[in-house]
């Protein structure tokens, strides 16, 4: 539990989140869908940049494991991607997530491992800025 996953872990507020950007455009983010694939995952949303000013976004996905049966982080980043958008621009962003991102190291086993059962996918700007929100399967 080392930077943003220790403070969730305790709960303690912080001035300046983990991904946080000084940005003079705002963004939305909306119509989050989850499409399994061969590979793992694939995170689908629409960002727009609703100022007028045009400016680059950092948009990250976050998963987290609620009935893991192993101590885990409360969310943890799993990719992001950098877009560029126009002032009042939208866009369809993909974000992969594969089986591999979301592996643990097994002690016991001394190998990774995929821990079958619900995922809870989150979206957004910053680790506490995460307005889109959604379940899935492994």
């Amino acid at each position: 539990m080392v930077g943003y996953r220790w403070y969730d872990c305790k709960n303690v507020a912080v001035a300046y989140p983990f991904g946080f950007g000084l940005s003079y455009a705002r963004f939305e983010y909306r119509d989050l869908e989850i499409h399994p694939t061969a590979e793992g995952f694939d995170v689908k949303f629409e960002l727009a940049n609703t100022s007028d000013t045009d400016a680059e976004e950092v948009a990250q996905v976050y998963v987290s494991r609620p009935l893991s049966h192993i101590e885990r982080p409360v969310k943890e980043l799993k990719g992001f991607k950098r877009i560029a958008l126009k002032a009042g621009e939208r866009r369809m962003v993909t974000i992969p997530l594969r089986r591999s991102d979301l592996c643990h190291w097994d002690e016991a086993a001394q190998t990774w491992m995929l821990e079958t059962g619900l995922v809870v996918v989150c979206v957004g700007g910053s680790s506490d800025n995460l307005p889109l929100r959604s379940e899935a399967s492994m």
